[in-house]
């Protein structure tokens, strides 16, 4: 899984702002898709896509609530907090959102 955050840019009136996403690291995971909430219609796809992620590591990630995380090819932002598992299997659980349209 590839792991982006924005780099910070200065906007034209002098603010740092986030720009571009750039890539920060790579980590290990497993996916488990969710299911939508939305009905499903004939001929139409979900706007919004859900993944459960785990890192099955005893070193922390270091991914932030604030990143960006590649998901079967598509940026996808980090869904709320990061939660750790301080006893076997160690590990942290990331959920992640997409919504499209």
């Amino acid at each position: 899984m590839t792991v982006k955050r924005p780099s910070i840019i200065t906007d034209e009136y002098g603010n740092t702002v986030d720009g571009p996403l750039s890539t920060v690291k790579t980590v290990q995971m497993l996916v488990a898709p969710l299911l939508s909430d939305e009905p499903r219609l004939v001929g139409r796809t979900p706007i919004e896509v859900n993944y459960n992620l785990y890192v099955v590591d005893a070193a922390d990630s270091g991914i932030l609530p604030t990143d960006t995380l590649t998901v079967r090819g598509e940026d996808t932002p980090v869904d709320g907090r990061i939660s750790s598992w301080k006893e076997p299997p160690y590990g942290e659980h990331i959920q992640v959102k997409l919504v499209n349209g």
